[in-house]
């Protein structure tokens, strides 16, 4: 029923410094298509709104508990999605940053979107681990990893009061794939049923 996802993310913002955590409400698709981003194919056509990918109620859960963990948070912006695995030339990331974009990773979409397809409260929780390559500061991976690694601890004491929270008083929120299917049940093939069946149930 709800999905709290952990990733590692660039910034593309002076003010969001490696070591914080960042919570995006949106995403910025720029992957090239190699991924599959809908449960909607082989003759079943649905259409689910992803205006609003996060959960905004599940965000505020996070929240409540954030003042608990010692790291700074940034709530809202938006994440940039790359197909990766290497990372932007400066030009890229400078282009990203015309967008408007806070942070960028390879992970988040297109698993924000299937969540939302799937019916899925979904919420990111990004660690940041360094100004992607648009400051003239150049860090190597190792630097990289230093910096995650200070960042778990952080994020298992996260996770242990936010999963109680979420198991004592679920987060109520509003499913938008029930009404998504566009194509009438009869015609929908049967190596399909399972799954769409599966996702609005």
């Amino acid at each position: 029923t709800h999905i709290i996802s952990i990733s590692a993310v660039g910034s593309l913002k002076e003010e969001v410094a490696p070591g914080d955590f960042f919570l995006p409400d949106q995403f910025i698709d720029w992957t090239k298509g190699l991924r599959k981003r809908s449960f909607f194919e082989n003759g079943i056509v649905g259409h689910v709104s992803v205006a609003e990918p996060v959960e905004k109620a599940l965000i505020e859960r996070i929240k409540l508990v954030a003042d608990k963990i010692e790291t700074r948070f940034h709530f809202g912006g938006s994440y940039i999605c790359i197909e990766g695995p290497q990372y932007s030339s400066r030009a890229e990331s400078e282009l990203y940053r015309s967008f408007g974009a806070s942070v960028i990773g390879m992970t988040n979409v297109p698993e924000s979107y299937l969540a939302k397809e799937a019916g899925i409260a979904y919420a990111t929780v990004a660690l940041v681990t360094d100004y992607d390559c648009w400051k003239d500061e150049a860090c190597s991976l190792e630097e990289i990893t230093n910096v995650i690694n200070k960042n778990v601890s952080n994020v298992k004491e996260l996770l242990t009061h936010l999963i109680p929270s979420l198991v004592n008083d679920e987060v109520k929120f509003e499913r938008v794939n029930t009404n998504a299917i566009v194509t009438q049940e009869s015609y929908w093939p049967k190596e399909s049923i399972d799954t769409i069946k599966t996702l609005i149930s």
